[in-house]
């Protein structure tokens, strides 16, 4: 007999539809993290580039048709609580946006692509917020982006070991080798930027620039750092803050300034919170007042 879903809000069914939306969410976060989105250095990688139309629009279509197949699944469940996360408001301005856009584009198809590709992140987003409802969840989540922050580094150092140097190699024994599938003609300010990318032998892993690859292993140095602090004290810690370590070799390895002095900004703000969180917290509106105040002045 078929359970009634509308009667019954905790049904395996309903858990096990989450759990593989979930599941798809994380394959969806890894192959973003490990497929380059723009032009690569190396030839091996000219077939998996995100400029591919076809593949960019089914990495950005796939997180469109979860979210509404989580909606209706909550709708029918008549127990879904949708989470307010503020990107809304963001998200259907870029929506209107892109509209417009298209309404006047040159090329419509390419507008809409471009929306579309835009889209389909804030969605995978908006669809994880709504499914981190459990702590498990929550690790995992954290977990998997510790461990592609460390296959990001592996990649980044086998290009300063290995790869750079040979795709310099190669560019140097037939420049058009590496132009020609890309379609950049030589004398051209794309072709300047491409020697520019591929002369600085900088470690970019999976990424374009190496500031995007700092940008990320920044972001899953604080996941592993998070992980570490819900794990109860009983358990084995030590491979986590052995993979932290790795992300952290890796994002000093990009040499990336921006994102080193966000590493010690964050570091002192959060031991200064963690120290003296309780004498500062009555002071919340005026520090609030004070770092915005900070921030024009920086800008």
């Amino acid at each position: 007999m078929t359970p009634n879903l509308k009667s019954n809000p905790s049904s395996p069914w309903a858990t096990r539809l989450d759990s593989l939306i979930f599941y798809v969410c994380l394959g969806l976060l890894a192959l973003r993290v490990t497929l380059t989105e723009g032009p690569p250095m190396s030839m091996a990688l000219t077939a998996m580039t995100l400029s591919d139309a076809i593949l960019s629009m089914s990495l950005s279509l796939l997180p469109m048709a979860l979210f509404a197949l989580w909606i209706l699944s909550s709708l029918w469940r008549q127990d879904g609580v949708y989470r307010i996360t503020g990107m809304e408001i963001g998200l259907g301005l870029l929506v209107v946006g892109g509209l417009i856009g298209f309404q006047i584009a040159g090329d419509k198809r390419m507008a809409l692509n471009d929306l579309m590709i835009t889209i389909g992140p804030i969605l995978t987003a908006l669809l994880l917020v709504q499914l981190l409802d459990t702590s498990v969840r929550r690790r995992l989540l954290l977990a998997v982006v510790v461990g592609l922050g460390v296959a990001a580094t592996v990649q980044g150092l086998d290009q300063l070991s290995f790869s750079n140097q040979a795709s310099i190699e190669q560019y140097q024994a037939d420049p058009n080798s590496m132009l020609g599938p890309m379609g950049i003609d030589p004398g051209t300010l794309q072709e300047f930027m491409f020697e520019h990318r591929l002369y600085s032998q900088g470690m970019r892993s999976f990424f374009t620039t190496r500031n995007s690859l700092a940008v990320f292993l920044l972001l899953s140095l604080w996941g592993g750092l998070l992980v570490t602090r819900q794990q109860s004290p009983h358990k084995r810690q030590w491979l986590l803050w052995i993979l932290s370590g790795v992300v952290l070799m890796g994002l000093i390895l990009t040499k990336s300034k921006g994102s080193l002095i966000s590493l010690v900004l964050a570091l002192g703000t959060w031991g200064i919170w963690t120290g003296f969180g309780k004498r500062l917290k009555p002071h919340n509106r005026r520090i609030i007042l004070c770092l915005v105040l900070l921030a024009i002045m920086g800008v």
